[in-house]
This record gives structure tokens, C-alpha cells and sequence, in this order.
């Protein structure tokens, strides 16, 4: 599958209604391999990047209120948005998030980047 086809099963970008813009975004995506157990995200980290996660899973955690082991909230797939909330609004992340079993593999959509489309595309948030 390719980026401009993840892309489209992303949430995040389903008000997108062409392939063209489709294809636009992802040629501003840098493919990432994350090794298994390896963060994507930190939690409370300043955001850097918007992640798409293209191949494999990811386990989304949050630091536990007692001190114990982190919490797994969620399992992500293939589609799945990562991060952006933490761009959109500029504030820090929410959730760590690690890749699942067997890696992953991310498309990073830089913050600078999404700034760049934005403007380009005149979207608002």
C-alpha cells in the first residue's frame, strides 16, 4: 500500500477529497523503521512530528497515577494517526506511544511541514 493510499484510511485526512492532495502530503512524509519496544512518542515531550504509522502496530501508553507501570490504553494499526493533536494545538504530548510486535514503520510529517501545508492549502484548524 502506498503513503497517499494509508493516508487516506487516516481520519485525520479524510476531509481530503482528491488523490492529488492525497499525494501532495505524502511526498512531505520521511518513512521511518521502529524497531519493536522502541518509542515513537514520549509523553509530556515537546511535539516534533505527526506520525502516520504505514506498516505494523503501535501500543499507546500513559504514565500510571499510582507510579506503577505504564497503562496501555489503545493498540494501533496500519492508518492510524500519531501525534496531532500535540502539532495542531503546539502543546506537549498526551502518550507514549511504542512500537508493537515486529516494528513499524512511521511517515513523520514534520511540524515546519504541516505549517508548509497549511499555508499552501489555506486549511485551518
Amino acid at each position: 500500500m502506498t503513503s497517499a493510499q494509508v493516508l487516506s484510511l487516516c481520519m485525520c485526512f479524510s476531509g481530503l477529497d482528491n488523490r492529488k492532495q492525497m499525494l501532495q502530503i505524502s511526498q512531505f512524509l520521511r518513512g521511518i523503521s521502529i524497531p519493536q519496544g522502541k518509542e515513537i512518542c514520549r509523553e509530556g515531550s515537546e511535539p516534533r512530528d505527526w506520525y502516520v504509522l504505514l506498516r505494523g502496530t503501535a501500543s499507546v501508553m500513559i504514565r500510571s497515577e499510582d507510579g506503577g507501570p505504564p497503562v496501555e490504553l489503545n493498540t494501533l494499526s496500519v492508518g492510524a494517526s500519531i501525534g496531532e493533536f500535540a502539532i495542531m494545538y503546539r502543546c506537549p504530548r498526551s502518550a507514549t506511544v511504542v512500537a508493537g510486535a515486529g516494528g513499524c514503520v512511521v511517515g513523520a510529517l514534520s511540524i515546519e511541514d504541516y505549517d508548509r501545508l497549511l499555508k499552501r492549502h489555506h486549511m485551518e484548524v
